[in-house]
Order: structure tokens, then sequence, then C-alpha cells
């Protein structure tokens, strides 16, 4: 009996052994698996921060972009009225060209239409007159010239803008 008794301590001291390594490679196995746990957790957070970095400098360049484009739009609205104040000032000019033009040429008729009948001091009128409307006349075809250069100015800046506003990468 001693030694049945012997044999199944030795048994037993076998398994003790046995079951000892078993769990001090489960308890490495164990350990390896929460560090590779914490490794996956720090990339997750990383990969996170990262996201939450690239969303928001994505958010900051499309509301610089929609900044830059709706400065770009406020431009071309200014230049756009820019062009239709200065068109319609040339068109104003050019019909007041035209009543002066209208009354030359009436003054002028009636000038030489009468021209027998009139006296020194109404031919001296009517030439102030008449130097007066010319003048007057050069003065509005200059403005009317400087209007028309200042619109296509204007057109070609509105132009200009309406393409880059167009460039402007989305």
């Amino acid at each position: 009996t001693d030694s049945v008794a012997e044999a199944v301590e030795a048994e037993q001291k076998a398994m003790e052994s046995q079951i000892k390594v078993a769990l001090d490679e489960y308890k490495k196995r164990e350990l390896e698996l929460q560090a590779q746990i914490k490794q996956a957790k720090q990339e997750v957070s990383d990969l996170q921060k990262r996201n939450d970095e690239l969303q928001s400098s994505q958010m900051e360049s499309e509301s610089r972009l929609e900044a830059e484009l709706s400065a770009k739009q406020a431009q071309i609205d200014i230049l756009s009225e820019e062009v239709d104040r200065a068109a319609s000032n040339g068109a104003a000019l050019e019909r007041e060209k035209e009543q002066i033009n209208s009354q030359y040429l009436d003054l002028w008729k009636k000038h030489y239409a009468n021209a027998e009948g009139n006296t020194t001091s109404v031919a001296a009128s009517a030439t102030a007159k008449v130097a007066e409307l010319e003048t007057a006349l050069q003065s509005k075809d200059g403005r009317v010239k400087q209007l028309t250069l200042q619109v296509e100015i204007l057109e070609e800046s509105l132009q200009k803008e309406r393409n880059d506003a167009q460039q402007v990468p989305e």
C-alpha cells in the first residue's frame, strides 16, 4: 500500500507540475494578449485622434474655401454694379451729347436762315452760344470716351474675377 500511496503521490506531484506549467503558460499567454489589446487600443486611439484632426482640417479648408468664394462673388457683384453704373452714366452722357448736338443744329439753322436780317449783337450772341455748345459737346464727348474706357476696364476686371472664381478648387 505504501507503494500505491507513493505512486499516487508521485502521480499527483507530476499532475501538479503539469498544471503549474500549463497555468504559467496560460498566464504568459494572457499577459501577451493583454499587451496586444493595449497596443490595439492605443492604435485605435491614435487613429481616432488622426481622424478627428483630418476632419477638423477638412472643415477648416471647406470654411476657408466658402469664405474665398463668397469674397470673390462679392467682388464680382461690386464690379458688376460698377459696370452697370458706368454704362448708365455713359448712356446719360450720350443723351446729353445728342441734346447739345440738336441745340447746336437748331442754333445753326436759325443763324444761317436769318443771316440777312441779323444784327451784329444777335450774331455775336449766336456765336457765343455756338462756342458754348461746342465746348459742352467736347466736354461731354471726352467724358463719354472716359466712361467707355472705364466700362471696358471694369468689364475686363469682372471677367477676370469670374474666371478666378471658377478656377477656385472645390
